[in-house]
């Protein structure tokens, strides 16, 4: 997503590879919901060169997750997430919480342009992370099920490799 006034097409990571496949020269890189090694296997087994992850991290002891981000992750075994501009102005995906509802309601015309709207909310998410409260700070992850890892970051990469 390059256009900030387009709405999010929500194409699932694994479905949007596939279009990709074969169409694009440069190195294809999957990104979004790659959790574990089989989705790490499923994503180069389709032709991507690489991935990133995001989300499988968020919970490794060297991550820098606030506490009531870390406390909203492991709130419930599936996660819901949908993408919004309310906190930076850019698409993004994150759970959704009350800032995020009650902005989205609003409409996009509220809503500052990237960089403008990000400073505009940086002292909203720091008083959030300072008074514990997820309802105002941005919980960016990915949808899905299973439980995220809780360990050292070498050992979630090793897991990926087993």
């Amino acid at each position: 997503m390059f256009r900030a006034e387009d709405d999010d097409p929500e194409i699932k990571a694994f479905d949007l590879l596939k279009r990709c496949v074969g169409k694009i020269k440069i190195p294809l890189i999957a990104a979004g919901g790659i959790m574990n090694s089989c989705d790490l296997r499923k994503a180069l087994t389709m032709g991507a060169d690489a991935v990133q992850m995001g989300t499988a991290f968020l919970l490794c002891e060297e991550a820098g997750t606030s506490v009531p981000y870390r406390q909203a992750l492991l709130k419930e075994q599936k996660r819901v997430s949908k993408t919004t501009r309310v906190f930076s102005g850019r698409f993004a995906r994150g759970i959704p919480n009350r800032f995020m509802k009650e902005m989205d309601a609003k409409g996009k015309d509220v809503i500052l342009p990237f960089l403008a709207q990000n400073k505009f909310t940086r002292d909203l998410r720091a008083a959030g992370v300072s008074q514990g409260r997820s309802e105002f700070i941005s919980l960016w992850c990915w949808s899905g099920e299973g439980e995220l890892w809780q360990g050292r970051c070498a050992e979630l990469i090793e897991s990926l490799f087993e």
